[in-house]
């Protein structure tokens, strides 16, 4: 992508040789897209205040997600970023400009190396993510990497959780906001504030610490996250978007496709409604549901998505679609 201001939604990218998506431009929108086996699985080699929102990356043969020189301000959100052959999500500029990003809300889960990667960048935001079961590092921080802010992540099996060899990183968001959740953390809460009494240590040469570790997480009052992620508006026949559309108009069966996630105890079960009448429940991602009933009148219908966590607070998601047939 070459150009400004364009939007990228709602496609199946598969099996290239080289990145799935390269942004070379500005306030570029990628959404809701599926891409998986490619080198990269997008790779901005030069761009700023782009938007990487609510996709699934998965399986490539290098990173999920890689932004390299004089990439400022990129915002990367919502996205499921998983199993890729090395990291999750890779910052790494040789020429110190690619700064100011923000990575929040993700899930990253089960990359070969690390989760996340951070080298010559600075002033970026890691913030409410998932950063689970990655075989190296949950984050690492290297190479002049500096002046980062990461807090309110929930970091867990990962082979370590977060590694730090640069000064001048923040793990948390001061008290009483607090820091991150580490499954690794031994303290205490004595006073049931939801902080550890004492800090968790990152491992790495500089001795950085997250001074506010969350603990609490049998006390999460917090709603869990939910989107219904398909049908969005435009035309669909039999489950393929054909075009744009100003409602939701379906003809035949469709797949109905859920993001939940919750970053303190994590996602207990989606359970999808037709109609306010239950139609399916789901306990294991990705929460999809095939909607296959023949429906004749009424034409319009109610899909409304209900995700639990596992402290059972609950938050849904729903949308109105035209279905035939």
């Amino acid at each position: 992508i070459n150009h400004n201001n364009v939007e990228f939604y709602n496609f199946t990218l598969k099996n290239s040789a080289n990145a799935g998506i390269i942004i070379n431009s500005n306030n570029v929108i990628i959404k809701n897209n599926e891409i998986t086996n490619h080198n990269d699985g997008i790779r901005i080699e030069t761009g700023s205040s782009n938007l990487i929102e609510e996709n699934n990356i998965s399986n490539n043969r290098y990173n999920g997600i890689n932004i390299a020189g004089d990439s400022d301000f990129n915002i990367i959100n919502k996205n499921k970023i998983s199993w890729n052959i090395d990291d999750g999500i890779t910052i790494y500029d040789y020429g110190y400009r690619s700064n100011d990003n923000t990575i929040s809300n993700n899930d990253i889960k089960n990359n070969h190396d690390e989760g996340i990667l951070f080298k010559r960048t600075a002033r970026n935001i890691v913030v409410n993510n998932h950063i689970l079961l990655n075989f190296d590092n949950g984050i690492q921080l290297l190479d002049h990497a500096h002046s980062n802010k990461i807090y309110h992540n929930t970091f867990g099996e990962n082979k370590i959780n977060a590694w730090d060899n640069v000064l001048y990183n923040v793990w948390d968001d001061g008290y009483p906001s607090g820091g991150n959740f580490w499954d690794d953390y031994t303290g205490i809460d004595e006073d049931g504030d939801g902080i550890g009494d004492t800090p968790y240590e990152i491992y790495g040469t500089v001795n950085s610490q997250d001074r506010y570790p969350l603990v609490n997480t049998s006390g999460d009052t917090a709603s869990p996250h939910v989107i219904i992620e398909q049908p969005i508006d435009g035309f669909y026949f039999r489950n393929l978007r054909i075009c744009d559309f100003p409602r939701i108009l379906i003809i035949g069966y469709i797949e109905i496709k859920v993001n939940a996630w919750d970053n303190q105890s994590g996602i207990q079960k989606v359970e999808l409604y037709i109609d306010d009448e239950s139609y399916g429940i789901s306990t294991t991602e990705p929460y999809r549901f095939i909607w296959d009933k023949k429906t004749f009148l009424p034409l319009s219908h109610k899909i409304k998505a209900i995700a639990y966590d596992r402290a059972n607070n609950n938050e849904s998601d729903e949308c109105i679609v035209i279905k035939i047939f």
